[in-house]
């Protein structure tokens, strides 16, 4: 009688476990944005707000925001129900040339457990300058080349990315050429 009792709980408790996770797999996250380079304190969203909630039950139910990325990126307010930005973010810093740059954290919350997906989009500013590898560059020119002869450069490098990335450049000329 007793295993068939267990066996009846095993069969109350898978469902339950497997509706609870079908839940978080079909959760959309859901996507903010910020400028790179926004100061520290910026603000990101009104979490409280876009989760349903009221601005205090985050406080009432321990909300905490964890990120995929080794640094602590957010500041939850969770009396006012705001999600800020801890520091200044640097796009290059955190994705490199991956475009788009995209940070992911889930929102924990007690009393019932619940938690959400959330997603940052760190958008590129203009903010470095392209460069060349080499700061200097030997050519060796014959004597005798012709006018208008073409010389091959390394290309410069652009950190930023899509429209604020290089798109072309010129090499103006100077006394020397």
């Amino acid at each position: 009688m007793e295993k068939l009792e267990k066996n009846h709980r095993n069969r109350q408790v898978i469902p339950f476990l497997f509706m609870l996770l079908w839940d978080q797999v079909l959760m959309v996250p859901t996507r903010y944005s910020v400028l790179e380079e926004s100061k520290s304190g910026s603000f990101v969203a009104h979490l409280a707000k876009d989760l349903g909630l009221g601005a205090g039950e985050l406080a009432a139910r321990s909300a905490r925001v964890v990120s995929d990325h080794d640094k602590q990126q957010f500041i939850l307010d969770p009396e006012t129900g705001d999600l800020l930005l801890r520091e200044k973010l640097d796009r290059e810093e955190l994705c490199g040339s991956v475009d788009p740059c995209v940070l992911h954290f889930q929102v924990f919350l007690e009393k019932p457990v619940q938690f959400f997906q959330g997603e940052l989009l760190i958008q590129d500013i203009n903010d470095n300058s392209p460069e060349f590898p080499d700061k200097e560059l030997l050519l060796k020119i014959l004597e005798n080349s012709q006018p208008g002869t073409r010389f091959s450069l390394k290309l410069a490098q652009d950190l930023d990315v899509g429209s604020n990335g290089l798109q072309q450049y010129t090499v103006n000329p100077n006394s020397h050429f």
